[in-house]
């Protein structure tokens, strides 16, 4: 986490750390912020996700990349989704649902809708992980307290990712 995803950032490191193990600790207790992890193709974005999967187990996770499936109107996959994944989160799409965004993040309950079932509502118990190779996937303000962004480090070689991937079998 600290040499590859943090890009050797001690205290990004520690946050996120602290951010993965509080989803255990107390996965009813949201934290309204955001990771937003921010870099090259191919680092390992989803290394964290799928690490986080295998602990946890994949009733509670989700993982798209259609923002639509987030704040749309047939976004069943939120459903007591403990940890989300938004995955190449682009600028035009991520400035166009920035105040849904945003509200997904911090409100305790949200709406969940099904084609074939009337919307409920229920408590937002997400954590949730952006990821993007863009410069400005997501509109965030200087006085900001939704994001935390995190810019990765560098590409390693494929043996390093092969044992990465080893571990999660």
């Amino acid at each position: 986490i600290t040499d590859v995803i943090c890009d050797h950032d001690a205290s990004a490191s520690k946050y996120l750390l602290h951010y993965i193990a509080d989803v255990f600790q107390n996965p009813d207790v949201r934290p309204e912020v955001a990771i937003l992890l921010r870099g090259q193709k191919g680092v390992g974005k989803e290394l964290i996700f799928q690490f986080i999967e295998a602990m946890m187990g994949s009733q509670y996770t989700f993982s798209t990349d259609e923002i639509d499936d987030v704040v749309g109107k047939y976004n069943e996959g939120v459903s007591k989704c403990l940890v989300l994944k938004v995955e190449e989160i682009e600028g035009a799409t991520g400035h166009e649902n920035d105040r849904k965004i945003k509200n997904f993040i911090t409100e305790p309950e949200h709406s969940v809708g099904n084609k074939h079932v009337k919307k409920w509502t229920e408590k937002n118990r997400s954590r949730v992980f952006f990821m993007s190779n863009g410069l400005n996937p997501i509109n965030i303000t200087s006085d900001n307290r939704r994001f935390c962004v995190i810019k990765t480090g560098c590409r390693r070689q494929k043996e390093y990712y092969d044992g990465m991937w080893g571990l999660l079998k």
